[in-house]
């Protein structure tokens, strides 16, 4: 028989209660926490769907206003316009690769000293690489005339790559006769290029002896 200070029956008591009660509170935490991530991300994607669905609808109303802009649209009015934009496509063309003259001869007749003339003068186009060259002949009065004309080249810039060769002068009255290659800038024979080029106020005349 056992002692009466032993008892018959107890309850044993867990041990490490408080640790356990601390990893309990975290989980909790945790979860709440993941249930408010899960919760943004619910209403993230709901907004996604609604937006996309706005999206679409705006999408349908603007291809339904097209295909009714569209369907109003006259048959003959877009034949007509189809015409125009090629016909200014061929007009464009044509124009760009059209020389005019007029602005060169202009040009070439205000920087010339009136002491110097061309017997002869050809203009021959470069098509590949667009501007022209200039083969001329003539006659200048004498030595400062000729040099007039190459600094009056020279400072215009747009007869370039001046070249006077076949120089001879004259027993009689001292005239030198030349022969003169140079190259023409494209824009001086562009046909949208206007025919009275503006007046250069602050050049001087190069004056002859």
């Amino acid at each position: 028989m056992l002692p009466p200070s032993i008892p018959t029956s107890f309850v044993p008591h867990p041990l490490g209660g408080a640790p356990r009660r601390a990893g309990s509170d975290l989980t909790g935490v945790f979860g709440a926490v993941i249930y408010v991530i899960l919760g943004i991300v619910i209403a993230l994607a709901v907004g996604v769907f609604f937006y996309g669905r706005i999206l679409a609808s705006t999408e349908e109303e603007k291809r339904a206003k097209l295909a009714e802009i569209e369907g109003s649209v006259d048959s003959v009015t877009i034949e007509n316009f189809v015409r125009l934009h090629d016909r200014l496509a061929s007009g464009q063309g044509l124009l760009s690769k059209h020389g005019a003259f007029s602005n060169f001869f202009a040009v070439l007749e205000r920087i010339i000293p009136s002491t110097v003339r061309f017997s002869t003068l050809h203009v021959l186009l470069n098509e590949k690489g667009g501007g022209a060259r200039l083969e001329a002949s003539g006659v200048a009065r004498n030595f400062n005339a000729l040099a007039a004309v190459s600094s009056a080249l020279a400072a215009d810039g747009r007869i370039r790559d001046a070249i006077f060769s076949g120089i001879s002068v004259s027993q009689n009255n001292g005239s030198v006769t030349f022969s003169l290659t140079a190259t023409i800038d494209q824009k001086l024979i562009e046909f949208a290029v206007s025919a009275e080029p503006a007046e250069d106020t602050n050049s001087t005349t190069t004056p002859l002896l």
